[in-house]
């Protein structure tokens, strides 16, 4: 939570967690407007680079990432703590929306469902590795759409339970 502080006398600076808050609303805040006048053509071409530098950042990360809380899923440079596995998020709903557009598509046929476990299962397992499943389990939340694409619910609901046990 942010602050005032009456007994510092500089308002402005960026030590206080109320400016540092006040910078990355407005950041966000630009970068939600870049993102909302993008063409679509742009989201179809960058999905798979995306995808893979998210990949091989997060391999990155598991090999010289900081620990924070039992997890080592974290870039620090300097002051500023970065996990890119939030990125990764975006990046496979990107890759998974790339794959899943190819006009001959279907969630029936062997071939595509093996790779749209492809596009999910590794990141998901790079996730487990970095021991943050907490993050792991919004991936496992495409579930929903593949059953809403046609999934055969024989082969979610196992996948339900045992996401349940654990």
């Amino acid at each position: 939570a942010a602050s005032f502080d009456e007994e510092t006398a500089d308002f402005f600076a960026f030590s206080h967690f109320y400016i540092k808050q006040y910078m990355w609303v407005t950041a966000v805040l630009v970068v939600a407007l870049v993102i909302l006048l993008l063409d679509v053509r742009y989201y179809h071409m960058w999905a798979y680079p995306l995808y893979i530098i998210g990949i091989v950042v997060m391999i990155g990360v598991l090999i010289a990432g900081k620990e924070v809380n039992g997890a080592k899923s974290w870039i620090e440079l300097g002051s500023l703590r970065i996990q890119p596995v939030e990125f990764v998020k975006i990046a496979t709903a990107l890759a998974l929306a790339r794959v899943m557009s190819n006009y001959s598509f279907s969630i029936r046929r062997t071939g595509d469902l093996l790779r749209v476990a492809f596009v999910i299962l590794l990141p998901l397992a790079i996730i487990v590795l970095q021991n943050d499943t907490g993050s792991g389990v919004v991936l496992c939340s495409f579930l929903f759409v593949l059953y809403r694409e046609g999934l055969n619910k024989w082969i979610c609901i196992p996948i339900i339970l045992v996401a349940a046990l654990f």
